[in-house]
């Protein structure tokens, strides 16, 4: 009878474990049709991003892609992009802000609005 007991305790244990393994992987991996923004609130070049070029990319691109903002001083936001760079294979500076589009990265080294543009038309592109 102790044997029983134990053993329905565990399977209870590992189901429950189970959905919890299931439910964070679910909240964690970014939807296809999410810009993923990897921002640090201390960043100016983040800031600036966020207030003049984020708007007007809202604008252009508006019911065809959904912007998501991941705050990188959270250490799960930072695993996430580290993740997402491993899986994809990519090489790119983690120069703030980084941005995220179907295994594509931008970081903000550069021109950031005509950048973020070529990134979304090249893989809405390939979806089609």
């Amino acid at each position: 009878m102790q044997t029983r007991k134990l053993f329905g305790i565990s399977i209870c244990i590992l189901i429950g474990l189970g959905f919890f393994v299931f439910a964070h992987g679910q909240t964690q991996a970014p939807q296809d049709d999410k810009l993923v923004v990897f921002y640090s609130p201390s960043c100016h070049t983040c800031i600036e991003a966020k207030a003049t070029v984020i708007p007007d990319i809202e604008n252009e691109f508006r019911g065809k892609i959904q912007i998501e903002y991941r705050d990188i001083t959270d250490m799960e936001n930072y695993k996430l992009l580290l993740g997402l760079e491993e899986k994809y294979g990519s090489k790119i500076e983690n120069v703030w802000p980084v941005f995220y589009f179907r295994g594509h990265f931008l970081n903000g080294s550069g021109k950031i609005k005509n950048g973020l543009r070529v990134l979304i038309n090249q893989s809405l592109s390939r979806k089609a």
